[in-house]
């Protein structure tokens, strides 16, 4: 049983997701993704830029098993620390291994979070897997 307390976070590849915005991919297991939303937790890097974590130009991906780009890694936070999220973004979508193949077929995230918007201005950061570029900023979330 999932349960949205405090400040909860859950992180890891969930195999679940939409698709990336502007592509011909479908969700993938949209029950699951549901499950999670509905206990009170939503994807930070869904909202905040929504970038593929499996995608089709990544060439460990085996191509034919899926079609389009999917969101598929997620950093999910309670409702009540989405103000606490400052930026989430893709890592590792440049990393490669000697041989000059992605260290993985699932492209990494991360998500900076304020740790106290009212009294402490540090940042934390909780990373997955491996990738860089784009971030969003989402400072008006934390006043």
């Amino acid at each position: 049983e999932i349960e949205s307390i405090g400040t909860s976070i859950l992180m890891g590849d969930f195999n679940h997701g939409p698709a990336s915005p502007g592509t011909t991919g479908s969700w993938e297991l949209p029950f699951h993704y549901g499950l999670i939303n509905a206990r009170g937790f939503v994807s930070s890097n869904v909202m905040a830029d929504g970038q593929c974590t499996w995608c089709t130009d990544n060439p460990v991906v085996a191509h034919g098993s899926f079609a389009g780009d999917r969101i598929l890694d997620h950093i999910y936070v309670n409702t009540t620390m989405l103000r606490r999220v400052k930026r989430a973004k893709r890592l590792f979508d440049h990393l490669s291994t000697a041989a000059g193949t992605p260290l993985s077929d699932h492209y990494g995230v991360q998500v900076t979070m304020k740790v106290d918007c009212q009294q402490n201005t540090d940042d934390v950061s909780a990373s997955l897997r491996p990738l860089p570029p784009p971030q969003t900023e989402l400072d008006n979330l934390c006043p």
